[in-house]
């Protein structure tokens, strides 16, 4: 079958162009692309500027997009069993198509295959299209039909914003401090807030993300660029001491490198 959808041929050359698309062959899914994100690393490939852009480029053709969402429009020999499916489910599969083979896959930690097939950038088309295929070895998760189109595209980045937060092992009535308010920094704070901290804290250069953050659950909010965050935190924290946990995720090397002033003394950085 033709589809249409977006295909990455190199540095900032990407075609919408039709795709062929063949029937799904066994254990393979293709879906209907009901909603799509654009990754902030998306960008980045188009203008070179991601570590992974030159992965990209040597994969070429390749389609784009790796935050999507499909409704289930034909099933492959078997699938509908392996995954639970019927045409008309909606589905997602996870980023990374793992080999099942590697020393990370045998070890449960498929997020570190080391083939590392990846939809939209290494091997396997992504969602920029009207349809694309979960190939066979996919990780395929059915979506409940009261998820909103626009909330399923997010799923992704949702769940490594949640992994990061369980990773920081947050305690009860904990400090917790957010650096960077972005969609993963939200979600990062919310996930945090379930913790049940003793108060979580969204640090940001953007007074209209801060808003939003606060709106979302953050009990205080700081703008660096305004006052001295690290301070502020200490003022806040019993003792002047500092907060239990940072969660980073402004993506900015000067954040990085000064996240451990914002800890009391007892408190390696996570």
């Amino acid at each position: 079958m033709l589809t249409k959808g977006v295909v990455i041929y190199g540095k900032e050359d990407f075609r919408y162009e039709d795709i062929e698309l063949p029937d799904p062959a066994e254990g393979e899914v293709l879906v209907e692309i009901e909603s799509c994100g654009i990754c902030a690393a998306d960008p980045k490939i188009y203008y070179g500027n991601a570590y992974f852009a030159q992965v990209a480029y040597d994969h070429a053709p390749i389609v784009a997009g790796h935050e999507f969402m499909g409704r289930v429009a034909k099933l492959g020999p078997g699938s509908a069993e392996k995954y639970g499916l019927k045409e008309g489910d909606r589905a997602i599969a996870e980023n990374i198509v793992p080999c099942g083979e590697c020393y990370w896959c045998k070890r449960g930690q498929y997020n570190l295959c080391d083939p590392h097939a990846v939809f939209g950038i290494v091997e396997y088309n992504g969602g920029w299209a009207k349809h694309m295929i979960y190939p066979k070895g996919s990780i395929v998760h059915k979506v409940p039909e009261n998820v909103s189109w626009s909330d399923a595209a997010v799923i992704e980045p949702c769940a490594c914003a949640l992994h990061g937060v369980n990773r920081a092992k947050i305690q009860f009535g904990e400090t917790v401090v957010v650096l960077g308010c972005g969609p993963i920094g939200m979600f990062m704070m919310q996930g945090a807030r379930l913790k049940n901290p003793r108060q979580v804290i969204a640090v940001d250069l953007d007074d209209h993300r801060l808003e939003v953050a606060k709106d979302l659950g953050a009990d205080l909010t700081i703008n660096p660029s305004k006052e001295d965050a690290v301070e502020k935190v200490k003022s806040v924290t019993e003792e002047g001491i500092g907060c239990d946990v940072v969660l980073e995720a402004a993506g900015s090397k000067a954040t990085r490198s000064s996240k451990s002033a914002f800890f009391r003394p007892q408190s390696p950085p996570a």
